[in-house]
């Protein structure tokens, strides 16, 4: 039993180092994810603020994002692919990535620069002829 607990530590140890440690996992150190300017994703931590693009945005316990809700109708919503599928996040027409697709997708308005819809159109994927 003495070896188990030099090896592992007795649980109130434990409990001390985690209360140390700021990279424990807790309620109050889960990330809010939100998707930044440049379409990377980024962390906020409790307490911490944020903006989505469109709103302004605070992080919670646990990871819950808290924001103003508005609807940008200006501006085009992008949600993110791969291990962040889902984040979202508000961009100014004009804006530009590149998808999982390897299109490049530019959010564009179909009305003036803030009435009509607006979106993310991605070019069209171009078919490489087999022929010689």
């Amino acid at each position: 039993s003495s070896g188990i607990n030099a090896e592992y530590g007795d649980s109130k140890s434990m409990e001390i180092e985690q209360e140390k440690d700021p990279d424990f996992i807790s309620g109050s150190n889960i990330p809010c994810t939100y998707v930044k300017g440049d379409f990377s994703i980024g962390f906020a931590y409790t307490d911490d603020s944020f903006n989505d693009g469109c709103n302004s945005c605070m992080c919670g316990e646990y990871g819950a994002s808290y924001c103003s809700r508005m609807y940008c109708a200006h501006k085009c919503l992008y949600t993110a692919e791969g291990e962040y599928a889902g984040v979202v996040g508000w961009f100014s027409q004009g804006s530009t990535y590149i998808n999982s697709a390897g299109q490049a997708c530019t959010c564009t308005s179909s009305g003036s620069k803030y009435f009509g819809s607006t979106q993310f159109v991605c070019e069209e994927a171009s078919a490489e002829s087999g022929s010689d």
